[in-house]
């Protein structure tokens, strides 16, 4: 698990968190003080420090400070999931090599659960847990080839490509794990 909680994610999804935030901050602070914030800003016998001339002007000043990190939040975009692949998924068949591996077996090189996360992150996980594979996919819809290409561990060299087929509750791969054969059906997990 602190493999997983160690991948570094990029500079725009820590600043868009930072400024979702702050945003939420001040949305607290402005429900949980209005009367005195109200007095403050709509006061009209006291003008603000900073003269600003024209009220349409103040005003839109005034909700700046609202729709500024809206704006900002909006103008990032998010990974988004990819709605064919996308999700955890337990593996309910593997064939290696044209030989059927049993899900059940207590052997660690057995394939026991692959997720297709968000940002194109895929991680397959072995029998017990302790070995695990990441990587990064591309997945074309209009062949359904899947091909994930393996950052950790860094000895992992061989690239999974695959066809995938998509059936009720889960998808099927079938294609090549470096020089080997590998069939696998996919259960989706909820």
């Amino acid at each position: 698990m602190e493999i997983l909680q160690s991948v570094h994610l990029p500079t725009g999804i820590w600043l868009s968190n930072a400024v979702g935030r702050l945003f939420l901050g001040l949305l607290y602070l402005l429900f949980e003080e209005y009367p005195r914030l109200a007095a403050f800003f709509l006061a009209r016998p006291a003008p603000p420090v900073l003269s600003i001339r024209g009220r349409g002007l103040g005003n839109i000043v005034r909700l700046s400070v609202l729709f500024l990190p809206l704006a900002l939040i909006s103008s990032f975009h998010f990974p988004t999931k990819d709605p064919v692949l996308g999700g955890r998924y337990v593996v309910s068949r593997c064939w290696i090599n044209d030989v059927d591996i049993s899900p059940g077996d207590c052997s660690d090189s057995v394939i026991e659960r692959v997720y297709f996360d968000r940002g194109n992150h895929c991680a397959v996980l072995y029998h017990g847990g302790e070995k695990m594979r990441l990587g990064n996919f591309v997945y074309d819809p209009k062949s359904s080839l899947v091909r994930v290409s393996w950052y950790y561990p860094a000895t992992a060299n061989d690239t999974l490509t695959a066809r995938a087929g998509v059936f009720p509750g889960g998808i099927g791969l079938d294609g090549r794990m470096g020089g080997r054969p590998i069939r696998m059906e996919l259960a989706r997990k909820p």
